[in-house]
């Protein structure tokens, strides 16, 4: 499931369209919603008009602003920082509609799709949220549906007649509920010209984006590590912390387990020049018998540098889970999500479904500790 796990770019797993809805998507609007992360709150707004959309985000105590430019008409897509540190990047978006991470009228409809097996949907009530006429649901979610660790939405505001999510709670399993994504302010007004005028200096990668936010660079490592339990690719200092050898050749044991679960954190700590700051970035990964499970990490930003790689493979000799580790580097301050995809791959290399963790996101400012951290 994709559920974003309230964080940075939660719209992608948060703004739903509802399957009934019949309203006709409008191309130009202002969206403004305020995300909650561990305590500390993310302000996000979406502009969109027409073939472009611009993303901005500012977190609560966090110097500097992250902005994202989609040109999906152009084929293009910039990533804008703004502050102590100013940068520019930008790739090419490989779609001619609108990204899904950041449409609210279908960027979601297959998340409350993906929620887990056995979800239920209960109406409530209809009420405002800040003056938007909303239905009010609960969500039961099976107990055993994710990991512990893992956010899942416990009630959600449907906005009427337009079915999009403007305000979700959640919590982890026996958890509390808390507002985890909140829209202040949404309107279909067409935003100001200004906002979509592309960068005059910005620095072109050779990092792709499909509408789905996935990530792809040219020349990407395939590199696999195997252990029984642990998986950690890159230590504290840098330093391999387990065998890494090439899949080329390699024929693993036919199976037929399934990776039921796939769940991501990310922290971030002091690393190495020029950015100063990483993530370290940890999977769980739960198969039902054993298997060889291919992995892969991915960001919907360029730029990123994954330790020996954003892929690998792990075995499993039974039922269970396994933790992958990666630790990722910057060449300057970031904002984006990752996300972790698993699958069971078989003798011929290629992979059964593929499971999908939900939305970790981050917000690296290079440099010293940002406050707060």
């Amino acid at each position: 499931m994709r559920f974003a796990s309230a964080l940075l770019l939660v719209v992608s797993g948060l703004l739903a369209a509802t399957a009934g809805a019949q309203t006709p998507t409008p191309q130009a609007y202002t969206l403004s919603a305020e995300v909650t992360q561990n305590g500390r709150k993310i302000l996000m707004t979406i502009y969109r008009d027409g073939p472009k959309v611009r993303v901005e985000m500012a977190g609560e105590g966090v110097p500097g602003n992250m902005h994202t430019l989609y040109d999906f008409e152009a084929h293009k897509v910039y990533w804008i920082m703004e502050g102590p540190q100013p940068g520019c990047s930008a790739g090419r978006y490989l779609s001619a509609r609108a990204p899904i991470g950041v449409d609210p009228f279908t960027g979601s409809a297959q998340t409350l799709a993906e929620l887990p097996k056995g979800s239920q949907r209960t109406f409530v009530r209809r009420e405002e949220v800040n003056g938007i006429p909303a239905r009010l649901e609960d969500i039961a979610v099976p107990a055993n549906a994710s990991a512990p660790d893992v956010v899942q939405p416990s009630r959600l505001w449907l906005s009427e007649p337009d079915g999009i999510i403007i305000k979700m709670e959640g919590a982890k399993r026996g958890g509390r509920p808390s507002t985890i994504l909140e829209v202040k302010r949404f309107t279909t007004e067409k935003p100001q010209a200004a906002l979509f005028s592309s960068p005059a200096a910005c620095q072109m990668t050779n990092s792709e984006m499909d509408d789905s936010g996935v990530m792809r660079a040219h020349a990407e490592a395939n590199i696999s590590a195997k252990a029984s339990g642990e998986v950690n690719l890159a230590d504290q200092t840098g330093q391999s912390a387990v065998a890494v050898s090439s899949t080329q050749g390699k024929t693993p044991a036919q199976s037929t387990a399934a990776v039921t679960a796939v769940a991501l954190q990310v922290s971030e700590l002091p690393g190495p020049a020029p950015c100063r700051r990483k993530l370290t970035a940890k999977g769980a990964i739960t198969v039902n018998g054993p298997a060889t499970v291919w992995y892969r990490f991915y960001a919907n930003v360029g730029g990123l540098q994954f330790a020996f790689g954003q892929q690998g493979t792990t075995r499993l000799a039974a039922a269970g889970s396994v933790n992958v580790t990666k630790d990722i580097t910057f060449p300057g301050s970031r904002s984006g999500e990752l996300r972790l995809e698993a699958a069971v791959q078989g003798p011929d290399g290629r992979h059964d479904a593929v499971q999908i963790s939900d939305v970790a996101t981050f917000r690296v400012v290079c440099g010293p500790a940002p406050p707060g951290k």
